[in-house]
């Protein structure tokens, strides 16, 4: 048993510096300095292994939940939340590698939905419902979810940028944890995202009225800022074609070869038009960049204010994802291709004119965060907009249960960032 464990240990740290892209067992055998004959003793194939990975990773989770619903007794809604945030946090400071394993392989799963883990969101649920009550805020069943849901986000979201070193990572699955964060830091980091989460979890319909604020118009905004989708073009094509391929045989066998014979063309006929593989996806990118920053700076232009603009950003990005399904297949196909296409324009930061809208916000005195927190603040959003699709299992269409979930995860996400002039103000 104790090999075993040893083995699971090397699989971590040694895959985990591949981002888990490149997994092969021969580096875990001779960092142990073993044999691969003699690994195979304890797991008969890297299937076996990936799967005992999963298991570790999914019991540790379990662990940390059972000691905070311990810990939580006799807590109110205010001290269950930064004793929640404070597990997470060392939840992965304490497991090295497991933040980038839950990036790369238990992301694109609904953790919800299993078996193992139904039972600690259930007990959650119910545990939040009745701090929820105390505090005289009745949610039903689905608000109740979406503010659960909201808290795991930002947990996670929130831990991310501690361990993000920007000369290091260039993206989510290269996260690490920090060599030297000292204790005071951390916990500088914990009390803002608990002041973050407390202000937008104690919002609710019904105590947000009668204090001078005024509801979101949210039908307005969605009649103002629809759009046709895009013509068809050639790259839908091969968009469509890597998820055909994908679903055939698998994402991680999703080669270029196989797409090429699903296209009706050689590898060489696909590239044609390239330099190389590299090219040929960064073009895609870009023409996507284009038409998504081409709709938002003419709809976001109709809106006034941080409030509608900001829920205008996640529905414009919900519907163009859902006009377009095959682009999430395709997301993910280059996360496991291992395909890095940096995202940059000529003079300003794609970041930054994405998101100009929050520039402008903070300028104006909308925003309670601070000029580091920006960019941070801005990917929240994009994230929570993505996570509600995803984890809602992507509706073929827009409907009024998704659409409910969207604009309350959109007030969690906007009371606490918002200064208390937000609404009076800009709506």
């Amino acid at each position: 048993m104790e090999r075993r464990e040893s083995i699971l240990d090397a699989a971590f740290h040694i895959w985990g510096k591949t981002n888990f892209t490149q997994m092969s067992l021969t580096p875990i055998a001779r960092h142990l300095g073993i044999t691969k004959a003699a690994l195979y003793k304890h797991f008969r194939n890297k299937d076996e292994l990936l799967t005992a990975m999963e298991q570790r990773f999914l019991s540790r989770y379990r662990a940390f939940h059972e000691e905070f619903f311990k810990e939580v007794e006799g807590a109110d809604l205010s001290q269950a939340v930064h004793l929640f945030l404070e597990k997470v946090l060392r939840f992965y400071l304490e497991n090295p590698y497991f933040l980038s394993y839950f990036y790369v392989w238990l992301l694109r799963t609904r953790m919800a939905e299993r078996a193992e883990i139904i039972p600690l969101f259930l007990h959650q649920r119910e545990l939040f419902q009745t701090l929820f009550r105390a505090m005289g805020i009745h949610t039903n069943g689905e608000e109740l979810d979406t503010r659960l849901h909201f808290l795991y986000i930002c947990a996670t979201f929130w831990v991310s940028t501690l361990f993000w070193n920007s000369n290091e990572c260039k993206h989510p699955s290269q996260l690490r944890p920090p060599d030297n964060l000292d204790g005071e830091e951390w916990k500088h980091a914990l009390d803002r995202w608990y002041q973050y989460c407390m202000k937008g979890l104690l919002n609710s319909r019904a105590n947000s009225k009668g204090v001078g604020q005024r509801e979101i118009p949210y039908e307005e905004i969605e009649k103002k800022v629809v759009f046709p989708p895009p013509p068809k073009r050639e790259h839908d094509r091969i968009f469509q074609a890597i998820v055909d391929v994908s679903a055939e045989v698998g994402i991680r066998e999703a080669s270029i070869e196989r797409i090429a014979e699903k296209l009706g063309m050689s590898k060489s006929s696909l590239y044609s038009h390239f330099r190389n593989k590299r090219s040929m996806f960064e073009t895609l990118i870009r023409e996507e960049q284009r038409f998504i920053l081409k709709v938002l700076k003419e709809k976001l232009s109709l809106l006034s204010g941080f409030a509608e603009k900001s829920y205008g950003f996640m529905y414009i990005t919900i519907l163009h994802t859902l006009s377009n399904p095959s682009l999430l297949s395709l997301f993910n196909w280059f996360r496991f291709q291992n395909i890095r296409i940096p995202i940059r324009q000529p003079r300003r930061s794609f970041m930054e004119e994405y998101f100009s809208f929050f520039f402008e916000a903070l300028t104006a005195g909308e925003l309670s965060c601070t000029q580091e927190e920006l960019l941070p603040s801005a990917v929240l959003l994009h994230v929570l907009t993505f996570r509600s699709l995803q984890d809602t299992g992507a509706p073929a269409e827009l409907n009024e249960s998704f659409l409910d979930k969207l604009r309350t995860m959109h007030r969690l996400y906007l009371y606490g960032l918002s200064t208390p002039t937000l609404f009076k103000e800009s709506v």
